[in-house]
């Protein structure tokens, strides 16, 4: 069981090998009661957000990251 995790936030890459993984994960925690927020991010790959130089994207998600844990602080 996952109940009892902390608020999750699930990054998904639409090209990343391991997206079926992560969005199953993600479904797991919000059927277990756990507060889940998923962003996707089509067209980017597994790793993107080490990559900011070439993937402007990164940008984008680390300011949703920053966003959703100043929230819950």
């Amino acid at each position: 069981s996952l109940k009892g995790l902390p608020p999750a936030v699930v990054i998904l890459a639409g090209f990343d090998p391991l997206y079926a993984e992560g969005a199953a994960y993600a479904e797991r925690l919000g059927q277990d009661g756990v507060p889940v927020t998923v962003r996707d991010y089509p067209g980017q790959m597994h790793g993107f957000l080490s990559r900011a130089k070439i993937s402007p994207k990164a940008y984008d998600a680390i300011a949703d990251i920053t966003a959703l844990l100043t929230a819950h602080h």
